[in-house]
């Protein structure tokens, strides 16, 4: 939980973690979503204070949880295992430079647009250009990371389906062509 002591990097082995912040008015905000092979919190390799922000499993999990001391000293042993970290948290660096310019560039579709093609591809399973996308992930959910309503979630996703560039079956999103979708955006 955010501001609970920060003693423990997690590993996520298998599942989705949800990375969330609640603001003043209580409305939620998410962060990320922690894929299979990552790790959590970032911060937590430089900073030992405190959790900067709440993990929620979406998806059953499997974490290894390891000593954040430990796990620094490791790091100093294992400059592999740094060099490692270092390329995670630069793909961090990227996805949040990107998630900024989205937010200040792009409208409520682009938006909506933007982030189901960016799950595809960190979440994905892909088959040429066609991409399934099978995240136990709601439109409020999508609507909190991006900073829209559920509403326009919805409705951009309608219309979405209206144009035959995706499907919606079975708690999965079926993108037909990533690449056209993509220019449409």
């Amino acid at each position: 939980m955010e501001g609970d002591p920060c003693t423990h990097l997690f590993f996520v082995q298998t599942g989705l973690i949800k990375i969330y912040r609640i603001d003043d008015k209580g409305r939620e905000q998410i962060l990320s979503f922690i894929p299979k092979g990552d790790l959590f919190p970032h911060t937590g390799l430089f900073f030992k204070e405190t959790y900067p922000a709440n993990a929620e499993v979406l998806e059953d999990a499997v974490l290894l949880s390891f000593p954040l001391l430990s796990y620094q000293k490791l790091m100093a042993e294992i400059p592999q295992l740094s060099v490692n970290v270092t390329k995670i948290l630069g793909n961090k660096i990227l996805m949040l430079q990107r998630r900024v310019t989205e937010l200040t560039h792009k409208d409520a579709v682009q938006r909506t647009i933007s982030a189901f093609i960016h799950l595809a591809i960190d979440h994905g399973k892909r088959n040429d250009n066609q991409v399934t996308l099978q995240l136990n992930v709601t439109n409020q959910e999508i609507a909190d990371m991006i900073g829209i309503s559920r509403e326009t979630v919805s409705r951009t996703l309608n219309q979405l389906k209206k144009m035959g560039k995706i499907d919606i079956r079975n708690g999965q999103y079926i993108i037909y062509d990533i690449e056209d979708l993509k220019e449409i955006n």
